[in-house]
């Protein structure tokens, strides 16, 4: 038969120990919270640019552009009388001339820089519109039928002036005059990554464009060459990548600490370019950045675990250790700041005692009532 000493043993070997409510759940807040990061990644793809884009046309400097109809009422010629006159020097002294037209038309360019009496005035002024006939002095001449398209030099002192004749026939269309080619102002689309510390695994995306696109991807010293000519096409480049194509893609490897520039150009004199563009990177972790929570976890269930083994027995680690953190930083610091601040509060005391009593001595000697003094200083 069991005793009742036996029993209260057995009941004391069953009971688990007494456990910290506190530690334990700020132990499984911390797991958690390191926890979180594993399962939350997004992976080692990111996004640099997502977006539409519109590309300007690679326009000159446009001269005059219209439409024309030569008939009777105006003697079947357009660029007289002066208000009618159209066109102006070109700072490269280049020009490009496209027109449309029903019917044979003669295009004349007449200097009118040349002073007071110049080619196009003097024409001008002769015409009086009875007896129709072309220019007989001029700087440059086409003849279209139907379409052309021209791109010619002049004089860097010829100021040309426009003339359409059509010899009796009705004729009519449009025309787009502008510098040369060479002289263009163009603001191709623009991009820039910067340098990572490490190699990345980049690809961009064009899509949707409604023209041929030229893609370049340049470094630092290809895109400062580039921006000394800006209006010029990078082809002489030996890009870090490149591709032609309405639905391109771009794939290469980034190199670390080197910023890269990307350049889309399109070859489009009158219209933009318009499109979509991604631009992905990705980069390779290292150990300690895949794993570094994992180890955390698992030393914070470590310490847990020690936690419920020793703390009938034995502080717990955790608490171990801020106890000691504690012990040293606050407490015993505070302890010789306090004797430190006591000691030098008596001392200061005794001292002044000390000076007190000296000077009382001395106006005792000198004859004075010493009890006297004190009264007076109470």
């Amino acid at each position: 038969m069991t005793s009742a000493t036996d029993w209260k043993r057995c009941e004391k070997l069953m009971k688990f120990p007494q456990v910290n409510k506190s530690a334990v759940i700020l132990s499984l807040m911390v797991i958690v919270l390191t926890i979180s990061p594993i399962v939350m990644v997004n992976g080692e793809t990111y996004t640099l640019i997502n977006e539409r884009f519109t590309i300007g046309p690679q326009q000159p400097e446009l001269i005059a552009e219209n439409d024309y109809n030569l008939t009777e009422t105006n003697e079947y010629v357009l660029g007289i009388p002066d208000i009618d006159a159209v066109g102006t020097r070109s700072d490269s002294a280049t020009y490009y001339f496209e027109i449309t037209s029903t019917a044979r038309v003669e295009i004349y360019f007449l200097d009118s820089g040349n002073g007071f009496l110049n080619d196009y005035k003097v024409f001008s002024d002769n015409w009086d519109g009875s007896a129709p006939a072309a220019p007989t002095v001029y700087s440059y001449r086409l003849i279209c039928d139907s379409y052309i398209v021209d791109s010619f030099t002049l004089a860097a002192s010829v100021t040309p002036k426009l003339i359409l004749f059509s010899n009796d026939t009705q004729v009519s269309g449009e025309y787009f005059w502008t510098e040369g080619l060479s002289a263009i102002n163009y603001s191709p689309y623009y991009a820039r990554s910067l340098g990572s510390d490490r190699p990345t695994e980049d690809s961009i995306h064009i899509f949707y464009a409604n023209a041929s696109i030229d893609a370049y991807v340049l470094t630092d010293s290809q895109y400062d060459v580039f921006l000394l000519n800006p209006n010029n096409e990078p082809t002489e480049f030996n890009s870090y990548a490149s591709g032609v194509g309405t639905d391109l893609y771009l794939n290469f490897t980034a190199p670390a600490d080197e910023n890269l520039h990307l350049i889309l150009w399109h070859n489009l004199l009158r219209d933009g370019v318009t499109g979509s563009i991604i631009w992905n990177f990705s980069y390779q972790r290292t150990f300690i950045e895949n794993y570094w929570s994992m180890f955390v976890v698992i030393l914070l269930i470590l310490a847990f675990v020690l936690t419920l083994i020793f703390q009938t027995k034995v502080l717990p680690p955790v608490v171990w250790t801020l106890s000691k953190v504690k012990y040293y930083l606050i407490t015993l610091p505070w302890t010789y700041f306090k004797k430190g601040v006591s000691w030098l509060w008596k001392g200061t005391v005794t001292l002044w005692k000390i000076m007190r009593r000296h000077e009382l001595d001395e106006l005792v000697e000198e004859g004075g009532d010493a009890e006297k003094i004190k009264e007076d200083e109470i």
